[in-house]
């Protein structure tokens, strides 16, 4: 994509960039993050953004751990 929009490549500096930071905040637009639930969950908006469909941020303090995965849409088919 030329036209100066979301690319692949951006969206994975950025996400790069913001894991990152090691600031207590950062600017998002015109708002601040401030914690990591936030900042996961600013990231999982943007692959919304790019890939549709609704993505989840899930954070555990005790492992270190983050992950920003799409969510799925499991019918009774799948009990």
């Amino acid at each position: 994509m030329q036209n100066g929009g979301m690319t692949r490549r951006r969206l994975v500096s950025g996400a790069i960039g913001l894991s990152a930071y090691s600031g207590s905040t950062i600017r998002a637009g015109a708002e601040r993050i401030a914690t990591p639930e936030q900042r996961a969950q600013a990231l999982a908006d943007a692959m919304a953004a790019v890939h549709g469909g609704r993505w989840r941020a899930i954070v555990d303090h005790q492992a270190g751990f983050v992950i920003v995965q799409p969510e799925v849409n499991r019918g009774p088919e799948s009990l």
